[in-house]
């Protein structure tokens, strides 16, 4: 059918994989997913628990993901 696709989150690749675990801090997180940036946001959700990303800029518009997802909401979260 298709090609395998593997996705992982920014989560799992810097806080939960110990071979990667990061002790600083991220200055500058820059995301351009092509409508998938809520997703990857959403994926991020404990590094911004715990502090790791300093600043952080991402493309909103009604792409993708974003159609169906409320940018007030994920900024609460």
């Amino acid at each position: 059918p298709g090609d395998e696709v593997v996705v992982t989150t920014l989560d799992e690749l810097f806080l939960w994989n110990s071979s990667s675990a990061i002790h600083h801090v991220i200055d500058w997180l820059s995301i351009d997913s092509e409508g998938n940036d809520a997703r990857v946001i959403l994926g991020a959700a404990g590094l911004f628990r715990f502090e790791k990303i300093r600043a952080f800029e991402f493309e909103y518009h009604q792409v993708g993901h974003w159609k169906d997802s409320s940018l007030e909401d994920i900024i609460s979260m």
